[in-house]
């Protein structure tokens, strides 16, 4: 985190799961809206927010934003996927969700109703860019998506691509 401080310029509020099990999902997203409202009333109201998600961190990002939380004004998701179950099943582009699908960005990302910009690495096997184009897809405020050639899961966003970093902090200072 310090690291996208430096690199933007600007403050960064960091958070993270507590767990990453299914069963977990919804308290975990509960959590998430009870933390980020108090610290948005005591911090936050005077900045200017952009949420950022990478890989199963976009699921919680989506939650939030999804909700309308007060004072954001775009949305990052980096290496997102369409659902757990999609994932697994490798099927990015299934017609219906099942309801216990805990992870389930698919049916949430259209209630987004700000600027979305998602990047995805070109040459990620963790998760298949399949699953971005899928979601960029249902977005009310899409922004040109970003696939980064050459790429991967890992490398999208540790320094190597200078491009995501481009990418992000122009949506960041618009």
């Amino acid at each position: 985190m310090p690291q996208l401080a430096d690199i933007f310029e600007t403050d960064v509020y960091g958070f993270d799961y507590s767990g990453q099990f299914p069963v977990m999902a919804t308290p975990l997203v509960q959590s998430l809206k009870r933390a980020y409202t108090p610290t948005y009333v005591l911090y936050m109201s005077i900045f200017v927010i952009v949420l950022l998600g990478y890989s199963i961190g976009t699921t919680a990002v989506i939650d939030l934003a999804a909700s309308h939380p007060e004072g954001v004004v775009g949305v990052v998701l980096v290496a997102p996927f369409t659902s757990g179950l999609r994932l697994l099943g490798n099927q990015p582009k299934k017609e219906k969700t099942p309801f216990f699908d805990r992870f389930n960005s698919c049916d949430k990302v259209s209630k987004i109703n700000v600027p979305v910009l998602i990047c995805h690495g070109a040459r990620d096997t963790v998760i298949p860019s399949e699953h971005s184009v899928e979601l960029h897809d249902k977005l009310k405020k899409p922004v040109t998506p970003l696939i980064v050639h050459g790429a991967d899961h890992q490398s999208i966003l540790n320094g190597a691509y200078p491009q995501t970093f481009c990418r992000i902090h122009r949506l960041v200072i618009t």
